[in-house]
């Protein structure tokens, strides 16, 4: 019994090792059948894995997504109602293209620009007024050649315009506003006698406003840049040109007896006895709030001066219901007969800091026809030989022609260095308040 028990147990195990050697041998067939399965055979493509395709769509997505995002950011000296007017033709690009524009206006836009180049973090355009700091951007390396876009900035502009933002071979800028920077401002309704033309005329015209208690000029001499627009029309007014060109290029020396005598004249201007709360007063006070003192309700002086850019401030910051040629008009800057029809052609220009296709076609909108045309409603003159002369009324006709028909002076902004600039505009401030130092303040000119 004990036997046949043993020789059933040898038998099972027996079948027990045959089934597993069975299953071992299919498992190792199954296993290269499906081994084989998955090599490509001979002359047929390799099986195409079908999850590649949804990555590379899945990646492709977001950066489709960026492109439509892309927000450009331009600086500039706009303020208040100059930058309404600024977002006007923003708006118009807007409309066009789809791209989105933060527009900030900044005090005296040079000191943070030149801040923002230097800490690796600069906008992506700005906007420098009258071309103030081209020369020294450019020579930086912080701004970025145009030389790309001559074609249309060729067919926009007149030569003369295109050589001023020339620099070494580089188109750096294009004209976005323009103006006639020498001009002296006033109510005809209130002024009494016959407007002066001459710098004669004008000191015997303020020593008579003054005589009857009145304030000859308005100061708006706390926006620093006008201090350098007001010694170019002087310094033009008096010596023509010529001249002018000879002091901006280094020719004439800054401690000349003609700047002394253009220094004397800006003091006499901004002096104490002429202008509405003295000379501190000129110093202290900004744009909007000086040109109020001849055109607001509340208006205490005669002239005020600066550039064809006044008549749209006052139109959309302080009284709109003026009447061009009855309660505002203009006259050159009043000086000798060297500088008799001669303006300072002047230009706030757009450049780019930091390349990309959406800030060319900003650039591409603010210099033609149909973006410059969107300053004329708000009063300002443009440089665009294809905007139509219909869109420019009143005083902004009166400027467009100056600009086609007078001899032209340069911008200081164009032609002096940052450092040159800078100086120029503290000496003037300096000699407002002190004229007996003129001589030695000249001396601290580079």
């Amino acid at each position: 019994m004990a036997y046949s028990c043993q020789k059933l147990q040898k038998q099972r195990y027996t079948i027990l090792n045959k089934i597993f050697y069975i299953l071992f041998v299919l498992v190792f067939v199954l296993s290269a059948c499906q081994s084989a399965s998955d090599e490509p055979v001979e002359g047929e493509p390799a099986p195409v894995e079908e999850a590649a395709p949804v990555v590379e769509e899945e990646e492709a997505a977001p950066a489709e997504e960026e492109m439509e995002s892309v927000t450009l950011q331009i600086v500039g000296p706009w303020l208040a109602s100059e930058a309404d007017a600024f977002e006007a033709v923003l708006d118009g690009f807007r409309e066009s293209t789809g791209i989105e524009v933060v527009y900030e206006g900044v005090d005296d836009v040079i000191v943070p620009l030149t801040t923002r180049i230097a800490a690796g973090s600069p906008p992506d355009l700005a906007i420098l007024p009258v071309a103030n700091g081209l020369k020294d951007f450019a020579g930086q390396g912080a701004l970025i050649s145009l030389n790309d876009l001559e074609s249309e900035i060729t067919a926009n502009f007149a030569s003369g315009w295109v050589e001023q933002l020339t620099i070494d071979g580089n188109i750096y800028a294009i004209p976005t506003r323009a103006n006639v920077a020498n001009l002296l401002w006033y109510n005809p309704a209130t002024l009494e006698g016959d407007v002066p033309t001459s710098w004669t005329e004008f000191l015997a015209f303020c020593d008579e406003v003054v005589a009857n208690g009145g304030n000859c000029t308005a100061g708006i001499a706390n926006t620093t840049f006008t201090l350098s627009i007001l010694f170019e029309d002087v310094y033009l007014s008096t010596y023509g040109v010529d001249q002018y060109n000879s002091l901006m290029s280094g020719e004439t020396a800054w401690t000349d007896a003609s700047v002394v005598e253009a220094m004397n004249r800006i003091a006499t201007f901004y002096g104490d006895d002429y202008t509405a709360g003295g000379s501190s007063g000129a110093l202290g006070t900004g744009l909007v709030d000086g040109i109020a003192r001849v055109f607001g309700e509340n208006a205490d002086a005669t002239f005020v001066a600066g550039g064809s850019w006044v008549g749209g401030i006052v139109s959309n910051a302080i009284n709109e219901n003026l009447v061009e040629g009855e309660t505002i008009d203009y006259v050159l800057f009043p000086g000798e007969e060297a500088g008799e029809g001669a303006i300072v052609a002047a230009a706030d220009v757009a450049v780019m800091l930091v390349d990309s296709p959406e800030g060319r076609e900003l650039l591409k909108y603010l210099m033609s026809a149909e973006g410059q045309a969107l300053f004329a409603p708000n009063g300002f003159t443009v440089a665009n030989m294809s905007v139509d002369p219909a869109l420019f009324t009143g005083l902004t006709a009166k400027s467009a022609e100056l600009l086609a028909n007078s001899a032209v002076a340069p911008s200081s902004g164009v032609v002096l260095s940052n450092e040159t600039r800078t100086q120029l505009i503290e000496v003037i401030g300096a000699v407002i308040l002190d004229p007996d130092s003129i001589e030695s303040l000249l001396e601290t000119m580079p």
